[in-house]
């Protein structure tokens, strides 16, 4: 029998519904979830020798076919709208890049931000720094000292908004923003080389356009809430930060006007992205609903508690 990483063909069951395209057609997009299995990194399963795969088969027959053509608009113009959905979800999943065709690369992405917005921030399980802990809601810096050396790049593709509240900033070395997969760079600092960030020590902007601590807000401090927002339609990016101060009965906070105005042809999806320099620095992740959200009171981690797990990985490492 053939290794398994030689075979011409490769089979998916996708809860038990069998699909079937080339090896070759795997290669087609190399930094997606099918590349690595044309690499022979997994092997399938040993029942019907097929890859396993725990999604609903609703619009996957698309993904093969965009796997093997390259072309992914004359399918989709005649799919419903469930099948639409599930496609735009198929694409992030899998982590292949969105069509270059204009108009159905917005509707995507507006469709993949739609969903977002029901969900949580999430991150890649190989896009965390091993510098950083996740604990519940909560990223922390544990280990690695006094560096840029702790990034997370989250799963949420071309998201809408999402909101992030700042639980210990320490001197604030904290970058928080928007940043593409390729480049990044979970051990190092991405701040002026991969992505589009707000400074939390000044209130500044960073990013790989050359922005070097641009002005742009004020401080941010442990309990406010920095709320990012991104318009693929405009190719704009922007912060707002909520403090729990309250003013006149209101949180106090900033709405900012666009820090960021991305060129016409930066066509590469964008994920959450977090930067941590001084080890004990933590932020809480909230959720993505672009409507108003209360501020939380910051008491998740006892700073005992914290102390004791940062002292633990430095004993570690």
């Amino acid at each position: 029998m053939k290794a398994a990483s030689k075979l011409p063909r490769v089979r998916f069951s996708v809860r038990g519904e069998v699909f079937e395209t080339t090896r070759k057609s795997l290669d087609r997009f190399p930094e997606s979830y099918f590349s690595a299995i044309s690499s022979g990194k997994w092997a399938p399963d040993l029942d019907g020798n097929c890859y396993k795969i725990d999604r609903d088969p609703i619009g996957f027959d698309k993904v093969i076919d965009y796997l093997r053509t390259g072309n992914l608009a004359g399918a989709y113009l005649r799919c419903s709208e469930a099948e639409k959905e599930a496609i735009s979800a198929h694409l992030a999943y899998f982590m292949l890049p969105m069509p270059d065709n204009e108009s159905l690369r917005k509707e995507l992405i507006a469709l993949h931000s739609n969903n977002n917005n029901k969900k949580g921030i999430q991150f890649w399980s190989d896009q965390v720094s091993p510098n950083l802990s996740v604990i519940g809601s909560t990223v922390i810096k544990t280990s690695g000292g006094l560096r840029y050396n702790a990034a997370a790049l989250g799963s949420l593709q071309n998201p809408n908004c999402f909101h992030i509240q700042v639980v210990n900033s320490k001197n604030g070395w904290i970058m928080i923003g928007l940043a593409p997969k390729h480049g990044f760079d979970i051990k190092g600092r991405n701040s002026n080389a991969c992505g589009f960030f707000l400074y939390l020590a000044t209130g500044g902007l960073f990013s790989q356009e050359g922005h070097l601590n641009a002005p742009y807000l004020t401080k941010i401090c442990d309990g406010d809430i920095v709320s990012v927002f991104c318009d693929r339609d405009r190719n704009t990016i922007s912060f707002q930060v909520r403090r729990p101060e309250e003013e006149n009965g209101k949180e106090a906070g900033t709405k900012a006007e666009v820090a960021f105005w991305l060129q016409d042809d930066f066509l590469l999806d964008l994920y959450p992205a977090i930067e941590l320099f001084e080890p004990g620095t933590s932020l809480r992740l909230l959720g993505t609903n672009k409507d108003h959200i209360r501020i939380p009171v910051v008491e998740e981690l006892d700073p005992i508690e914290l102390d004791a797990i940062v002292n633990d990985e430095d004993s570690q490492s």
